[in-house]
């Protein structure tokens, strides 16, 4: 059975707002991005905690906000060498950070179809 997981919301700046609810699951704090009108933010105009993203200053009125996840995938979580012990729970983080990955390169391949064919699909 498949599951559906959150990878972004989108919010819009109203000028005096500076905390923003976040339901995305994480595995490091390093992993959740934030965008203000598509720019990337430094991780020091913003911190995350289990629930929300709160900036040090409020996004402007009609700012768009994306905040969003980004796996490190580039070595996983936990390695395994000859002769260690290997535990269920790091075998199902590693597995879970390659989930989480491919959730978020199912939106990224969603919004290039979007882009590239209109949000009705294509036509023809």
């Amino acid at each position: 059975m498949a599951t559906t997981q959150t990878v972004e919301h989108l919010y819009t700046g109203n000028g005096t707002t500076t905390s923003f609810t976040n339901a995305i699951d994480y595995y490091n704090t390093n992993d959740i991005k934030v965008t203000l009108d598509g720019v990337l933010q430094p991780t020091s105009a913003y911190t995350v905690t289990t629930n929300s993203v709160t900036f040090t200053a409020a996004p402007t009125s009609g700012q768009a906000i994306r905040i969003y996840r980004d796996t490190d995938v580039d070595a996983a979580r936990f390695v395994f060498s000859d002769g260690s012990t290997i535990f269920s729970s790091h075998l199902n983080t590693n597995f879970k950070q390659l989930l989480d990955a491919d959730a978020e390169l199912h939106v990224k391949f969603d919004d290039l179809l979007v882009t590239a064919t209109g949000p009705a699909g294509p036509t023809g």
